[in-house]
């Protein structure tokens, strides 16, 4: 038989502190002793197969109050939840104001009244998309290139007089800018004249394969057909500037 190591604790002794004679500890004292203390600022992991124990780094990155995020097993958030994350509620958009699409009309089945129809369209949009706006609104800039609703209606009139009129444009830059004394009752009204005349030309051509009116010194004239198909181009491009312009002073869309 070995001795016994007289520096040993007695059992149910106490670190640091000696246990009287006799004495037992209860069994929930040996367990406190034994287990590690939890942190009180440490929630404890709830039970389940998978979960570990949360560490500062998680607490951190997913406070309690976090609003849950949907999914499988999330219940909808309440007025409660709602309270705390405000920013997960969708506002809903306010209406815009819209006007009615209307499309091209029928036309006459022969080729140049089917191109007039088309170009006759596009040029009543344009018109449309000034009506009733406002100064200074229409003549700012909508973009960032200063591309503006009352500069596309002046720039198409030039347009207008040069291909079917055979006026020339000595600054095409410029016809995008309005000055100060030129109004929307005036471009439009002057952009009205320049359809009218251009349409008595066009009702005058037999022949689409002929040569188009073309300043002089500018170089071989291009085709009737061209210039027609060009100008709805042309004319179509700036519709859809316009389009978005208007929409991006007032809101209203459609044709």
């Amino acid at each position: 038989m070995t001795a016994a190591d007289p520096s040993a604790a007695p059992p149910g002794a106490v670190r640091g502190k000696q246990a009287p004679a006799g004495a037992t500890m209860p069994d929930a004292a040996v367990r406190e002793q034994r287990a590690p203390a939890v942190p009180s600022d440490v929630a404890a992991p709830e039970a389940g197969r998978g979960n570990r124990p949360p560490t500062a780094a998680v607490d951190a990155a997913a406070p309690v109050d976090a609003a849950p995020v949907a999914g499988r097993g999330n219940r909808r958030p309440t007025a409660a939840v709602d309270a705390v994350a405000p920013e997960a509620v969708a506002v809903p958009r306010k209406r815009r104001p819209r006007t009615r699409d209307a499309g091209p009309a029928w036309t006459d089945p022969g080729e140049k009244a089917t191109l007039r129809g088309f170009l006759d369209y596009l040029r009543n949009a344009v018109v449309e998309k000034v009506a009733d706006v406002p100064e200074p609104a229409v003549r700012a800039a909508g973009v960032p290139s200063g591309t503006n609703l009352l500069g596309l209606v002046k720039h198409l009139v030039a347009v207008e007089r040069f291909y079917f009129l055979g006026e020339p444009i000595t600054n095409l830059r410029r016809t995008l800018r309005p000055t100060g004394g030129e109004t929307v009752e005036g471009l439009v009204a002057d952009y009205r004249r320049a359809i009218a005349a251009a349409n008595e030309v066009i009702d005058g051509w037999a022949d689409l394969a002929d040569p188009a009116p073309r300043p002089p010194g500018r170089g071989l004239p291009p085709t009737r057909r061209w210039v027609l198909v060009h100008m709805i181009e042309e004319t179509g491009r700036h519709a859809g500037h316009a389009d978005i312009i208007r929409e991006r002073i007032d809101g209203s869309t459609g044709r």
